[in-house]
């Protein structure tokens, strides 16, 4: 038996407080985010998306639960965004790579406010979006699942 969404989601929360330090890029001690690091936050954050595209198409995610998760979405791709400015730029991610999560966040926070009663409840328009962009987003992350993190 597979463990409900939910619980993935909140194990996942969890864990992301020990992912992203308090300030933005830098862990206490004052050490610069690596790029490696940088890419593993991204591929958080793509299977966080994956997880609440699964919610939102049950129709039975709980409401709430679901607009906290695409908050924290957006929170920590705005702190990825931020740490990757701090990288030298030749060490830097691409742009279209946070322009494809942006995109994603937008289209989470749309779900979000597909709210009936207390559960999500998204027309298939905005699923059919979401899995077409998670799909984008993959094809855009593909050339960094090589062992040495990928194109420089």
């Amino acid at each position: 038996m597979q463990p409900p969404a939910v619980l993935f989601s909140l194990l996942f929360v969890t864990g992301m407080g020990l992912l992203w330090p308090a300030q933005p890029g830098l862990a206490e001690n004052t050490r610069p985010v690596e790029r490696a690091e940088l890419l593993e936050r991204l591929r958080s954050l793509h299977l966080l998306s994956a997880g609440l595209i699964e919610e939102a198409g049950t129709g039975r995610s709980p409401a709430n639960h679901f607009q906290i998760q695409a908050r924290l979405y957006r929170e920590q791709l705005r702190r990825a965004m931020l740490a990757n400015r701090e990288l030298a730029p030749p060490r830097q991610l691409p742009e279209d790579l946070f322009l494809a999560m942006v995109r994603m966040s937008a289209l989470l926070h749309a779900a979000a406010d597909c709210k009936s009663g207390l559960v999500i409840v998204c027309p298939a328009d905005l699923l059919w979006q979401l899995r077409a962009q998670q799909e984008r987003l993959s094809a855009v992350l593909r050339p960094y699942e090589s062992p040495g993190g990928a194109p420089s």
